[in-house]
């Protein structure tokens, strides 16, 4: 099992401690953002981890397809229930 409560204060731990400048540990805490529920600040964290890859970064097109889960989900908790 785990503790996404607690993975997301250790994810908040470690960006504070790296200026919020490595994207791995925030692509880590948008992750946790969004497993959480919070998926506004998933789509914001997501994207900022995406901003500060260089174009070229192999990592790039995954950070954008998890990007995308992200706001689908964010997307559906706004779509009216009708």
């Amino acid at each position: 099992l785990v503790d996404f409560t607690e993975a997301l204060a250790f994810a908040l731990q470690a960006n504070e401690m790296t200026g919020h400048k490595n994207t791995n540990y925030l692509t880590a805490l948008a992750k946790a953002y969004h497993a959480t529920g919070n998926f506004p600040t998933a789509v914001e964290t997501q994207q900022r981890a995406i901003d500060l890859l260089p174009p070229e970064a192999p990592t790039r097109t995954l950070f954008e397809e998890t990007l995308s889960e992200y706001r689908q989900a964010l997307m559906s908790t706004e779509t009216p229930m009708g």
